[in-house]
């Protein structure tokens, strides 16, 4: 069995000293893609949506400490949409509600 050398000194990787600069821009940024996702996924048209990229993105929100901020503008959304669709279904009469 080999030994290596006593005079050898193990790799060591230290922390940064200081925290890499926050981009303060970067959860309006985050938000509008998220919004505009869930946007065209509501009109249908999900098919060049990177689900796995919308992911990561909320989930660096999340990490950030942006998350009352995601979850208070998906559910604006949410309540804009039901708003939409209750009025869409109020309008129309029976016959015509399942044409439309």
């Amino acid at each position: 069995m080999s030994k290596q050398p006593a005079n050898k000194s193990a790799f060591v990787i230290h922390a940064f000293k200081q925290q890499p600069p926050k981009d303060p821009d970067l959860p309006r940024r985050s938000w509008e893609k998220l919004e505009d996702a869930i946007k065209q996924i509501f009109n249908e048209n999900a098919g060049d949506l990177s689900f796995e990229e919308l992911y990561r993105t909320g989930y660096n929100m999340v990490l950030h400490k942006h998350g009352d901020l995601l979850y208070n503008n998906v559910e604006t959304v949410l309540k804009e949409r039901s708003s939409v669709l209750c009025e869409m279904v109020a309008v129309h009469t029976d016959e015509t509600f399942l044409a439309a």
